[in-house]
């Protein structure tokens, strides 16, 4: 039970944080109400706050809450201790007026110092539940509880989010019209644009065949006739001319006779 709330609350406060802006410190607005609950199921406020919410957190009060603490008397004589360690928050109220218009001064219509409200006071959560972006926290027995944020909370959260699609269309939209300017074609990319041409690639010189000579040479050089080496002739002796001849004539006696 105990993960399932933790779960919940870092659910919650993410979209608060995410939605609404709001950052650590978490600023906490306390009223008597919440204190004198932590007193009954003695529940370490400054401690355990700060370990639920999973964050730096900043425990605030005001003048006019500790005054009505005051004219209730001892009842809330501890209530009232526990509240003064906390720091006072200036809420512009010359003279003390009730805690809970105190609390709702202090919200306003939109919460733009992104309080936290830590009250068990049924009709101040059910006002604050209609202003946009209050987180709203209160003990259940001995647990603290960050409640899931109001219908309004999360109507406002949708138009905001309207809002920030329509702007990125709107940066679309300039941004083609900047491209259109700077002369880039619309269907393509700014990427393609910038690619460099391809060079057209020519023959391999490795793959490709030498030239035959037109003359027979092997490089295709022509020969120069004036450089034609004349072959040698072969010198038969003289007496072996003779002996040829002899035979050539005794041939030609056998064939006369």
């Amino acid at each position: 039970m105990r993960i399932k709330r933790l779960k919940h609350c870092k659910k919650y406060v993410n979209f608060y944080k995410t939605t609404y802006g709001f950052r650590e410190p978490y600023q906490i607005l306390v009223d008597l109400t919440f204190c004198q609950y932590a007193l009954t199921y003695k529940v370490n406020i400054k401690e355990q706050v700060p370990k639920y919410i999973e964050g730096e957190s900043q425990l605030f009060t005001t003048s006019c809450i500790l005054e009505e603490g005051k004219q209730l008397g001892k009842q809330l004589g501890g209530a009232v201790h526990i509240c003064k360690q906390f720091k006072l928050r200036k809420c512009g109220h010359s003279k003390a007026v009730p805690a809970q218009e105190c609390i709702l001064s202090m919200i306003g219509d939109t919460n733009d110092n992104h309080f936290f409200v830590a009250s068990q006071d049924s009709e101040l959560r059910d006002h604050l539940r209609t202003i946009p972006g209050v987180p709203l926290l209160r003990i259940h027995y001995n647990a603290l509880v960050l409640e899931k944020p109001s219908k309004d909370s999360i109507t406002e959260a949708q138009k905001i989010d309207s809002v920030k699609v329509s702007a990125s269309g709107y940066e679309k939209e300039r941004l083609d019209q900047l491209k259109k300017m700077k002369g880039l074609a619309e269907d393509v990319g700014v990427e393609e644009q910038l690619k460099k041409p391809k060079k057209v690639k020519g023959v391999n010189p490795l793959a490709a065949k030498k030239k035959k000579a037109k003359n027979g040479g092997a490089f295709g050089k022509q020969t120069d006739p004036s450089k034609k080496r004349s072959r040698k002739k072969t010198r038969i002796a003289q007496h072996v001319l003779d002996e040829l001849k002899k035979q050539s004539d005794g041939q030609q006696n056998i064939t006369s006779s």
